[in-house]
């Protein structure tokens, strides 16, 4: 199942969403959460993984909650749910 690989992106974009709420920069949430803007810049791209410690600083931030971001992931990947497909090893060749 592809899900695992693919949460980065939707993670990216519950934060990127739930920062467009509060009306605030990349900048703004880096100095509020004690992170460097490019570090979130890379976790709003999907290209970051991240601690439950730094995901609580950020929802602090933003002044929400680690559900309420959970809440968006789920909503993000429940939006762009497409039926799994075989990997290349998986398909049968004749």
């Amino acid at each position: 199942m592809d899900a695992p690989i693919k949460l980065p992106i939707y993670l990216g974009a519950a934060i990127r969403a739930a920062r467009s709420n509060v009306g605030i920069s990349q900048q703004e949430l880096a100095n509020r959460a004690g992170v460097t803007r490019r570090f979130i810049q890379e976790l709003e791209n999907g290209r970051s993984d991240i601690s439950l410690s730094k995901l609580r600083a950020l929802a602090i931030a933003m002044d929400t909650s680690l559900s309420d971001i959970v809440t968006r992931i789920d909503s993000e990947m429940s939006q762009a749910w497409i039926a799994p497909q075989p990997r290349p090893e998986q398909v049968i060749k004749p």
